[in-house]
């Protein structure tokens, strides 16, 4: 049985530990998750996957990972070497916990997308089909932001500060936990479980019914091949997705149900603890993890990859050679520019 210093000593740790994770962890994790996918983004932007309706869904969740990173990990940051504004500012309060659900719900809808694109291409079903169009991703992606955005409005509603803590008042926390479980929990993961296992098992079938005879049918197989490693791509991120998410919704449950329960200082850190793990570092790890987890599962992927590293030096050698030149240019006194 632990004695009280024995208890105050865990409590201590684990608040350092999470300290020390929030103060050189998450800047790891912002600079290689950011970074990785604004080169998601410039992959799916290459010629030969830019025009894959799923690459769009692909880089608009990107996008807003990486500003969900920004805002949610600089924040945290700050709290760590300064005063947590979450203790005093109700507006702060009420809007941090408000966009970071919006984006990581804009962020899931777009790989819930993703899959239904996936199956819908692969559907014997012509009116299906034609969901998987580019037009079609054009229209949706600004809807999920417009949805996103009132949807999760009730957190900026309900939350406050009391005894210098940002909480959920009453039963406001039961009806969070509600929503956490229904639309992080159960409808994205069960979405895009559904949709991929279909579009999977429709894909495999049209790629061994496919026999190229000529040029026409060769360049169909190997549309179907690009598809396929999309197909891989974001069957690993949706199991990323369940991994680091599902845990986010139970703790949210657990701590909504032991809200009255009267906690020793031991188990309160160590709930806070497992709070702090699923509701930010394995969300935010899923948030960082796209560009990595493509970059192992598809060959495809690591071809644009390097199409896309040989793009950015012509660029930079284009614009070395154009300030060079600019450099060894003589402007006269009528404003004649001559060369030397």
């Amino acid at each position: 049985m632990l004695n009280i210093t024995d208890t105050s000593r865990l409590s201590s740790t684990l608040v350092n530990i999470q300290g020390y994770m929030t103060l050189y962890g998450m800047p790891l994790v912002l600079f290689f998750g950011a970074s990785g996918n604004m080169i998601n983004c410039g992959v799916f932007l290459q010629k030969n996957l830019r025009s894959n309706s799923c690459s769009i869904y692909f880089i608009a969740s990107s996008i807003s990972h990486t500003i969900l990173l920004i805002w949610a990990m600089s924040t945290n940051m700050y709290s760590v070497t300064n005063k947590d504004p979450l203790a005093y500012s109700t507006i702060y309060c009420k809007i941090r916990p408000y966009l970071i659900s919006s984006l990581f719900m804009i962020s899931r809808t777009y790989i819930v997308l993703a899959c239904a694109d996936r199956y819908a291409l692969c559907s014997p079903d012509v009116r299906i089909r034609a969901f998987s169009r580019s037009q079609n991703a054009f229209r949706l992606i600004p809807l999920v932001i417009l949805i996103w955005i009132f949807l999760p409005i009730h957190i900026a509603i309900f939350n406050t500060i009391e005894g210098n803590q940002c909480i959920m008042p009453g039963i406001y926390r039961i009806l969070y936990a509600v929503y956490a479980i229904i639309c992080a929990g159960i409808l994205p993961p069960f979405s895009m479980v559904t949709f991929g296992l279909l579009a999977y098992r429709n894909l495999r079938y049209m790629r061994r019914r496919i026999q190229p005879a000529n040029s026409d049918q060769r360049r169909q197989t190997r549309i179907k091949r690009t598809d396929f490693q999309i197909m891989k791509m974001l069957s690993v991120e949706v199991m990323i997705y369940c991994a680091s998410t599902l845990p986010f919704p139970i703790n949210t449950v657990y701590a909504a149900a032991t809200v009255n329960v009267i906690k020793s200082k031991d188990r309160a850190a160590v709930d806070a603890f497992l709070s702090f793990l699923a509701g930010s570092i394995l969300q935010y790890m899923n948030a960082s993890t796209a560009m990595y987890s493509n970059l192992i599962t598809s060959a495809a992927f690591r071809n644009e990859l390097k199409k896309f590293f040989k793009n950015c030096l012509k660029l930079h050698r284009v614009l070395s050679n154009a300030a060079s030149t600019r450099e060894h240019r003589i402007v006269p006194a009528d404003g004649t520019p001559l060369n030397d």
